[in-house]
């Protein structure tokens, strides 16, 4: 678990850093706090979910050391996006 928040940790706070300065200047300079939580979308909307269903499904179907290999992806995938999802909540 320590590899993923080494990875999100920093990760997320770059994107929600991007995000702020991007809106910030759709916006004419003005700063809302909502501008960090945009980058919780694609964790919440993709990562999480999708790493879930494709894990059932490899548990389900692939067999052996492939599944288990694709399996380890998928849990990294899944704590990159709870970490993408949770992170920018702590920053505001």
């Amino acid at each position: 678990s320590h590899t993923i928040f080494a990875v999100g940790a920093p990760l997320s706070g770059v994107l929600s850093d991007r995000m702020v300065i991007k809106w910030r200047k759709k916006r004419g300079n003005k700063w809302v706090p909502e501008d960090r939580l945009r980058v919780m979308t694609p964790g919440a909307l993709v990562l999480v979910p999708c790493s879930i269903l494709f894990s059932g499904l490899v548990t389900q179907y692939v067999k052996g050391t492939v599944g288990l290999v694709l399996n380890l992806f998928l849990f990294f995938v899944n704590g990159l996006g709870v970490s993408l999802v949770l992170s920018p909540t702590c920053n505001i």
